[in-house]
Formats: structure tokens, sequence, C-alpha cells
């Protein structure tokens, strides 16, 4: 997919950056100010995102920004990978942990590949957010889930 193919993700505010950081992609968030109140974004989920990404003010500072994370593409990746292991549960196997659901919903074996990935427990029911999450007080569901809001 295109994330795959970009070296770097540019973005006011988006679920998508938070896919990035599971995925270990450099983000840049572009300031825009009005946007949160606007969009009526979680203002812990911007400080969040903002975290694990390089921000950039102005047009004018993309050039370095862009420049400065091509030469260092891992400056931050302990950032991003903090961050998502606090959105995401176990990132690295979400999908496979969701197509052993989705074979097991539909009673069809799974294939090795799938079993073999999805070897986590599932948690079915819904909980509270985990402690020193940032999560909002809304319920998450634990372990068989990939991401909370």
């Amino acid at each position: 997919g295109y994330m795959t193919a970009a070296d770097i993700l540019l973005t006011d505010h988006s679920s998508i950056g938070f896919e990035a950081l599971a995925v270990d992609q450099p983000v840049i968030v572009f300031d825009a100010p009005d946007l949160v109140q606007a969009a009526r974004i979680n203002p812990e989920k911007v400080a969040l995102l903002r975290s694990a990404s390089d921000v950039v003010y102005s047009v004018a500072e993309l050039p370095r920004t862009v420049s400065d994370i091509l030469r260092n593409p891992s400056a931050r990746a302990a950032d991003r990978r903090r961050v998502a292991q606090d959105i995401f549960y176990d990132p690295p196997g979400a999908t496979a942990r969701a197509l052993a659901v989705i074979y097991e919903l539909l009673s069809l074996p799974a294939p090795a590949s799938v079993r073999s990935r999805a070897a986590k427990p599932r948690v079915a029911a819904l909980t509270g957010p985990r402690a020193g999450s940032h999560a909002s007080s809304a319920p998450a569901f634990s372990e068989g889930s990939s991401y909370r809001s």
C-alpha cells in the first residue's frame, strides 16, 4: 500500500498518523491551530501524536525537516514505538489475530500462516482503559482489538 511506498507521512492530524507510527514510519505534523477545535479532536490525542512526530509550523520548515528525517529516519523510533504500544495492542500481530477471528466466526479452518501469527490469547469482553494510558474514559476492547479510541 501507499504507507509502505512512502518514506514519511505528512498530516495535520489523523488516525493515519498513529497507523504510521505502528509501522515505524516517520511522521511530520503540520500545525493547524484551528483544526483541533473545529474538528473536535481530543487534545490528548493531538499531544500524543505530536510527541512521536516532527511538528512544523510553516511550509518553509518542510524541506529541512524532510531532509533531516531522510538522513536519520530512526531518530524518533523509540517515541514511535512508545506511542504505538500505548494506542494499539501488539501492533505487529493485529491483522493476523483479526483474520483468525474471522475464520473462527465463519467456522472455517485458518491457514497455518494465520494460526502461527495469531497465537496470542483473545479477550472478547470490554474493559476500561489501561493504567497509564492516554485513552478516554470510553470502554476499549482489550487484547482482541487493535485500536483503542
